[in-house]
């Protein structure tokens, strides 16, 4: 299978996209709905998409960056969120 791979800032991931992914991530979590995901997609600053030969997105991961600060130093964190491909 021939996969395309984008990297998009959460705010221009389209609607139809995020129905997409949707429907990808609800086949393989239980307890999820619409407002859920997009409440969780919202905190993510970046998605990961995969797209087939027909540009269907069928697989995603999501990113969050962040700086923490701690007793020894600030440092930058990269939190990966949700990812699923679908088979």
């Amino acid at each position: 299978m021939t996969m395309k791979i984008d990297i998009v800032k959460r705010e221009n991931v389209t609607q139809s996209e995020r129905t997409d992914m949707y429907s990808v991530f609800s086949q393989y979590y239980d307890n999820i709905n619409p407002n859920r995901f997009e409440t969780d997609l919202e905190k993510k600053d970046w998605v990961i998409q995969l797209r087939n030969q027909d540009q269907c997105v069928i697989g995603f991961s999501t990113l969050q960056i962040y700086e923490h600060s701690g007793t020894t130093g600030s440092a930058m964190i990269l939190y990966s969120g949700d990812t699923i491909i679908d088979r």
